[in-house]
């Protein structure tokens, strides 16, 4: 059996109080894994919202875009473990995902002494991945996914605009009734509410990490009225813009 040989290691300790938010636009080169072990987190990632508690590990693929908030009462505090095998292996195939339920008392303490026992924690990662693999979902593209690509990038890269169901249909060469069903088998939700999701993506993003205002934002992803823009984001993040942009540090 060949054993993957990992040829790089970063680790760094995250702290912080009571809420962050963070952002990638850029894709990842290495996989990541975050550990937490204080405070919860949610992820927007492809559309999907994803929850995070004390105790899990968050795995990010190499390639990976996503938008986070972090929630502590008040600590926050998780590691973040960057690693890469010196070749493909079949370690590639796992896409981003949050498992529950795997012991990360040892890791943690490794990763904690990264600075001065680096090869300690190499090891103990070794042990840690060993577990984890298992645990894991690998990724992988169902007959109705395939079907409807023609449609997620579509909308991945025009969600500020106006889409029809008949218009997304038409790119997968479908009926609309068999492409809303094909589309909802394969995300778990429907053409809108996965357009919708995509938009909070963008405003979480734009409100951490830029100065427009909130009606400029709104106007950006496609909102003919802020009002409305308002009460959609706080109906799916549970917040108001104005306190996303009060609260979250970067």
């Amino acid at each position: 059996m060949e054993i993957p040989y990992i040829n790089f290691l970063n680790c760094i300790d995250y702290r912080f109080l009571n809420r962050r938010g963070e952002g990638s636009l850029v894709y990842f080169r290495h996989p990541c894994i975050g550990l937490l072990v204080e405070g919860e987190a949610e992820f927007f990632y492809e559309g999907k919202r994803l929850r995070a508690k004390a105790g899990d590990v968050i795995y990010i693929a190499k390639s990976t875009r996503y938008y986070s908030v972090w929630y502590g009462e008040p600590d926050i505090h998780f590691y973040s473990l960057n690693y890469s095998f010196s070749k493909s292996s079949e370690y590639d195939e796992y896409p981003f995902q949050i498992v529950s339920g795997v012991d990360i008392t040892d890791i943690c303490k490794a990763a904690e002494r990264f600075e001065t026992e680096p090869m300690r924690t190499l090891g103990a990662l070794y042990t840690f991945l060993s577990n984890l693999y298992p645990e894991m979902k690998k990724g992988y593209i169902s007959r109705d996914t395939e079907a409807i690509i023609p449609a997620i990038k579509h909308v991945d890269n025009n969600f500020a605009s106006k889409i029809s169901v008949g218009e997304l249909a038409s790119l997968c060469n479908l009926s609309e009734s068999h492409f809303y069903s094909k589309f909802k088998s394969a995300m778990g939700c429907t053409p809108v509410e996965y357009k919708n999701r995509l938009i909070i993506q963008k405003a979480l993003e734009l409100l951490t990490s830029t100065k427009k205002s909130i009606e400029e934002i709104s106007f950006e992803l496609g909102f003919s009225y802020p009002s409305y823009f308002r009460r959609m984001f706080k109906a799916a993040t549970g917040e108001s813009p104005r306190n996303i942009r009060r609260d979250t540090r970067l």
